[in-house]
């Protein structure tokens, strides 16, 4: 199964991974309760200390190194260390993994209390989350609110919850309608909601008496705790303050990991480094100045890469589920993995599309479409591009592929702060649309939607030396929107 890689090193996680000290099951789930747990480490069922420790390094290993769940499964099966179905192994590795990093994802969240005091929980809203979990979600808390030491993630097996950090007014912003500031988790049925049964602690050894000045002094004098930033959890900074071209694809991919702009790049069949120079530009500089937007940064890269991933991942996860309610029934895998075959389906790629944005939390992000990129360098393809700005297609500014890539981060920008729902640009776009403007004021392509209006705005308002009227209105309500959320 292809999951998002941890490729980044977080050092807090390691850190808080390392520390745990290995107990037989019996010790593990008989005597030890609540943060005595977040200390020690055991699996149920394996009663070898040496076993017990092999793995715990094994999965130390992936955190300060990076790696997949499918490279760890077949180091355990191939020497021997953990013979168990794969839904087990799946549930070891997750589970430990999120443990050390929502430890340390506290630690980081201490280091800004002062600024940012009120903590939110953030369930995944998917089929698959639990219903107490989806409850707590969006509950919203000061920090040092006692809520915190029974209902911070992960609040189960294979939880896969996080915690956010919001300043006072994030918090207001964020509250009614039964979630955000000191509202209560219920079920359905009134019920309170609450975490698994033996999960109501925090993974935190920092949080008894939320003591700052000892997260402070541990984090602060470690310059390399400072600087760490884990992919996914662990901040939102960016690690260089000046974009360096790549000299190759694979360093350019390298390079945006390695920085924190994505958890992981693969720009596949495209091999002009120019093209994913310009692309990786645009994505270093948007995360700088908007650093909020990082979080649904999963993948940048090659659409038909992001794809193949995105398949290879529905596949494996769909044929899991199916091996778990055909158990006993002695179905040959083959045969599950046809069936399996049949109703996961590849997403389709219209090769018109130079480039798209993408909602998932897997492959979410930004990504080029390989077709006009493949065999074309950066000369050729600006043919093109100018040709769509000269035709009206495209707005003033936007024949860049820099300017391409704006334009889905204008979509993520857009999803982030909700521009679309804004009464004023609403109006704006109802307007054009009537007077039959748009192409115009911003381009044939802004016709499409209002998603696309805002997109192409953006485009011209971030890549143009002078953006006409209507794109300099919108740039400036998305601009003024992001400040007001980082108040």
């Amino acid at each position: 199964m292809l999951t998002n890689p941890v490729n980044v090193p977080f050092h807090e996680a390691i850190a808080q991974a390392t520390k745990r000290g290995v107990v037989l099951p019996d010790v593990y789930y008989g005597q030890l309760q609540g943060l005595a747990r977040q200390q020690a480490f055991s699996i149920a069922g394996i009663t070898s200390l040496d076993t017990l420790q092999a793995v715990k390094d094994s999965l130390d290993k992936v955190i300060k190194e990076g790696g997949t769940f499918g490279a760890w499964k077949k180091q355990m099966l191939e020497s021997g260390t953990l013979n168990l179905p794969k839904y087990r192994l799946d549930n070891i590795y997750r589970t430990n993994l999120q443990g050390s990093y929502m430890a340390a994802r506290w630690d980081r969240i201490l280091l800004t209390q002062e600024t940012r005091p009120y903590i939110m929980y953030d369930a995944i809203n998917d089929s698959r989350v639990r219903p107490s979990h989806l409850a707590l979600d969006g509950m919203i808390r000061r920090i040092d609110d006692p809520f915190w030491k029974t209902h911070s993630p992960p609040n189960g097996y294979r939880c896969r919850c996080s915690i956010r950090s919001l300043s006072e007014h994030q918090a207001k912003a964020r509250s009614g309608q039964g979630k955000g500031l000191n509202q209560q988790p219920v079920l359905d049925d009134g019920t309170p909601a609450l975490p698994d049964k033996g999960w109501d602690y925090n993974p935190s050894d920092r949080l008894a008496g939320v003591n700052k000045a000892l997260v402070d002094k541990r984090i602060k004098s470690n310059p390399v705790l400072m600087q760490a930033l884990d992919a996914k959890l662990a901040g939102m900074e960016i690690i260089n303050n000046e974009f360096i071209p790549a000299k190759t694809v694979k360093e350019a991919e390298k390079y945006l990991v390695d920085n924190n702009i994505v958890d992981f790049a693969d720009f596949g069949k495209i091999k002009d480094v120019a093209i994913v120079n310009e692309w990786s530009r645009a994505l270093f500089e948007t995360i700088k100045a908007y650093p909020e937007l990082r979080e649904a940064q999963k993948f940048t890269g090659s659409i038909q890469a992001r794809n193949k991933i995105l398949y290879e991942y529905q596949l494996n996860d769909y044929l899991e589920k199916l091996k778990v309610v055909n158990a006993g029934h002695n179905i040959p895998d083959k045969a599950l993995k046809d069936y399996a075959k049949k109703h996961i389906k590849k997403r389709k790629i219209n090769d018109n599309w130079l480039a798209v944005s993408l909602h998932n939390e897997i492959v979410g992000g930004i990504s080029i479409n390989e077709v006009p990129a493949t065999g074309l360098n950066l000369h050729n393809l600006q043919s093109i591009l100018d040709k769509d700005v000269k035709d009206e297609f495209r707005p003033v500014g936007s024949n860049s592929i820099k300017a391409n890539a704006d334009h889905e981060l204008g979509h993520e920008l857009d999803n982030l702060l909700k521009i679309k729902e804004q009464k004023e640009v609403i109006a704006i776009f109802e307007q054009l649309t009537n007077d039959n403007l748009i192409k115009t004021e911003v381009s044939e392509y802004a016709k499409t939607s209002i998603e696309e209006f805002i997109a192409e705005c953006w485009a011209e308002y971030k890549n143009s030396s002078k953006p006409r009227r209507i794109s300099e209105k919108i740039g400036r309500i998305i601009d003024n929107t992001y400040s007001r959320l980082r108040i």
